[in-house]
């Protein structure tokens, strides 16, 4: 009862209640209006009537303006018509509904709902039971992503359809971004829509024509099929276009197939295989093959850039601790990568690693099985492959002695090693196939208690290590079944402090900053390697000479206060800078350092990432390191070398990130100098060739090089604006040679130029987006543009030439 007629009924009701007969029928009106006459019904409004049907299946409920049976099992219903039945509702303007069959027919105004499935038409005959039926002139969601159009849908199921000359899209405009037409199209709900002779629309523009294409729905299901080919241009490969097809290996791996065609360098073909049984596996292989037809002319003549590239990765956890692991990356020739790489930083990578392993932790102990391949591409594309298989490494980290301030660590290990150099004149190493070396390293931390503010630790150790061959004697190159047994001792005694610290406060004395300043000491001795130049050098292990050397620095340290969310504070650094330097009692490092030559070995390896081990020196250069952090979105890191015997700075780099709103921006600066020091035991004034005139430039003889440095002046830089799920957004990274040589030495340039650089440009809507990049190599072998695009469509994903994006740091 609305309020108006309770409002008349009570109004009335004292003086109908006189007059008998018509008083009661008043009183009847009020109680319901369907006694009001005509006129007075249509100002208070006909109530909606409901009519609850029972079905085996549930019960059937109807709500209209009005209703009635008109005949057995036959109800006719209209006015804002609602069919209800378990999760569908059907909404009309008039509803024949028969409950002998569960059969519906509706006109104008016809709305399906049914779980996420939404249709909108002009007419529909309906299976409330089994769901199957006709829609006419629909419009509508098929799940929680995709809207579609079309003149005629045919329900054969619940979740299944046929669509009949009309188009799917993610997009809700009236002519929407992108959509697929289709004549015809076959629809499942739970799983995808196959589109047969599909045409791909932008707005009302035909672009592109598909013979079959299956979209995935609800579920996101994998299926097989083929992907949408894609297209780009370079300047040195031509017009290229890919296709793939990608198939389902079960429920647990997958697998895709492609091809790239390039007009001017011929075919490319790849394979990517991903293994997934449960969550403690996961393997992924890869390989790209390339056929060329162009030949690069190299120095020793011309040569095809055809080769392959095979990458793996995985891991497993197994029973009682143990993990295996698999990464593998292998190239069979670095002009293929320098070439076909499809990032600046694959392009310009020069080591191949590849490693599997089966580890185990257990404490402060761990168990492992290595098979390790390393291989380095060298100038003139020789290369050198040292290679571990199979090793046996057990290692102790920090194990504490009893209750005594004493800490134990062991690294022993048993290996095979075999070691490649391609052949050439000068530094050809070829060992046999299996070389055995023997590691036992224990040692021994000892940290003293401080006292008068110092800390102070000691690091004691041996090793003995065997080898099964070596090199013969005064000769690097050849090598003999002779064993050898190398042996020595250290000892590494570290000391810092005191320390000295300062809190500055502001004019209401509430502390500003503190400024901390640590000395440190270090003295390393090893002592017991006297046949270095017979060892053969398979990795690090063999990088160790006799040293006796003195380390000093000194720390500076801003720290601030900073403020919390929760509203407290902590103290974080805001500025850490560090000067260190290193003096050596014995320049030739047990007669391991031989000038003429590079020289990087353990420990003068330790100290800055730039080499300084091609001249005899009391005093190491002097180490520079400034990080600056401003806030979480500024920081900034400088290092610098200072050779206080050339007079002159050997190298420095400044490197650093910024964030402000929609701006990033990244850069990085590198900057070394080739080093010649005056040698006064000469005055002959004589032009003379150093050993490698790359790296060390003609010079008169009475200069000594360091080798190992040469100039160079690169800056890195990347910056991007804007957010890329939405809107305009663009990035760009590049790296650029600043180097002006005096003449072209070889291949390389006598001017300034851009050596790599990638630009994006994005646009996201709400159902799609683009993207559109150029590429540009100067790499020696590789002078390249290249343009490429994708396209992202909601629900589907994306489509192009486009590689993920690179980060500088």
């Amino acid at each position: 009862m609305n309020k108006l007629t309770t409002l008349i009924a009570l109004i009335t009701l004292p003086y109908l209640a006189l007059a008998g007969p018509l008083g009661a029928r008043a009183l009847m009106a009020a109680v319901d209006p369907l006694f009001l006459p005509a006129a007075l019904q249509q100002i208070v409004g006909r109530p909606r009537t409901t009519t609850l049907i029972p079905r085996p299946a549930g019960v059937v409920r109807i709500e209209a303006d009005q209703q009635e049976r008109t005949e057995a099992g036959v109800w006719v219903a209209e006015g804002k018509v609602v069919v209800t039945h378990l999760d569908m509702k059907l909404e009309a303007d008039k509803i024949e509904y028969f409950a002998e069959s569960d059969y519906a027919v509706a006109t104008d105004n016809v709305i399906l709902t049914r779980g996420a499935q939404r249709f909108a038409g002009s007419r529909a005959e309906y299976d409330i039971a089994t769901g199957e039926g006709v829609f006419y002139d629909v419009k509508g969601k098929t799940d929680r992503e995709y809207y579609l159009e079309a003149a005629r849908i045919t329900m054969t199921s619940r979740t299944t359809y046929r669509v009949q000359n009309g188009f799917i899209t993610a997009c809700q405009e009236a002519v929407p971004k992108w959509r697929f037409s289709s004549r015809a199209a076959a629809v499942n709900v739970e799983s995808h829509a196959t589109l047969r002779g599909a045409i791909f629309k932008v707005k009302k523009i035909p672009v592109l024509y598909l013979p079959f294409l299956r979209i995935p729905l609800e579920k996101k299901e994998r299926s097989s099929g083929f992907l949408i080919p894609s297209t780009g241009t370079s300047t040195t490969k031509g017009r290229s276009i890919s296709a793939g097809f990608y198939m389902t290996l079960g429920p647990s791996a997958d697998a895709l197939i492609s091809s790239d065609y390039f007009s001017k360098r011929g075919l490319g073909s790849s394979l990517r295989f991903r293994f997934r049984p449960n969550d403690q596996t996961r393997l992924t292989f890869s390989s790209y093959l390339v056929a060329d037809r162009i030949k690069t002319d190299l120095s020793k003549g011309t040569r095809s850039a055809s080769g392959a590239n095979i990458s793996a990765q995985g891991e497993t956890y197994l029973k009682h601790g143990f993990r295996g692991v698999i990464d593998l990356n292998l190239t069979s020739n670095n002009l293929f990568r320098e070439v076909f790489a499809q990032d600046f930083r694959a392009a310009t990578n020069t080591v191949d690693r590849s490693t599997i392993f089966l580890t185990n932790n257990f404490g402060a102990h761990s168990l492992n099985f290595l098979f390790a391949r390393n291989e380095s591409f060298l100038p003139a594309y020789r290369s050198l492959v040292v290679r571990n298989a199979p090793v046996v490494n057990f290692k102790t980290l920090g194990r504490q002695v009893s209750d005594w301030p004493l800490y134990f660590f062991l690294d022993t290990s048993l290996e095979g090693l075999n070691r490649l150099q391609h052949p050439d004149a000068n530094t050809t190493v070829l060992t046999p196939e299996f070389v055995q070396r023997l590691d036992f390293h224990p040692r021994l931390l000892i940290p003293f208690r401080q006292f008068a503010g110092i800390s102070l630790s000691a690091m004691l150790g041996a090793r003995d290590t065997f080898y099964s061959h070596s090199f013969a004697e005064n000769d690097t190159r050849t090598v003999t079944g002779q064993h050898i047994n190398r042996g020595y001792v250290s000892a590494e005694l570290t000391a810092k402090g005191p320390g000295l610290a300062k809190i500055y406060k502001d004019a209401a004395g509430e502390s500003r900053f503190k400024h901390l300043i640590e000395p440190e000491i270090i003295y390393r001795r090893i002592s017991g390697i006297d046949r270095f130049r017979r060892i053969i050098r398979f990795d690090e292990k063999e990088a160790i000479a006799d040293s006796n050397e003195f380390e000093y620095a000194l720390s500076n340290r801003i720290l601030v206060k900073q403020a919390m969310p929760d509203g407290g504070s902590a103290v974080r650094e805001l500025i850490y800078f560090r000067l260190g330097q290193k003096y050596f009692w014995d320049p030739t490092f047990g007669g391991a350092l031989i000038e003429g030559q590079p020289n990087q070995f353990f420990p003068i390896n330790t100290q800055t990432a730039f080499s300084y081990g091609g001249l005899r020196r009391r005093f190491s250069p002097i180490s520079a390191l400034l990080r600056w952090y401003t806030s979480w979105f500024y920081n900034a890191e400088a290092r610098a070398d200072y050779d206080p015997e050339a007079r002159t700075l050997r190298a420095a780099s400044l490197a650093g990130t910024a964030t402000y709103r929609k701006l990033a921006v990244a850069a990085m600066y590198a900057y070394t100098k080739e080093i010649r020091i005056p040698d006064p035991s000469t005055s002959a004034r004589t032009p003379t060739l150093t050993p490698d005139p790359l790296y060390c430039p003609p010079a008169f003889s009475n200069f000594k090089c360091d080798l190992g440095t040469f100039n160079s002046r690169q800056l890195q830089g990347q910056v991007g604006y804007g957010d890329p799920r939405k809107g305009f957004s663009t990035g760009g990274i590049f790296t650029y040679d600043l180097l002006k040589s005096p003449a072209t030495t070889g291949s390389l340039p006598n001017k300034r130029h851009l050596l790599g650089s990638t630009t994006r440009l994005h646009y996201n809507w709400d159902c799609c987006g683009v993207t559109v990049e150029a590429q540009q190599y100067n790499l020696g072998f590789r002078s390249e543009t290249l343009v490429r695009f994708s396209f992202t469509l909601g629900g589907v994903g994306s489509f192009g030439t486009i590689r993920k994006p690179q980060n500088l740091f």
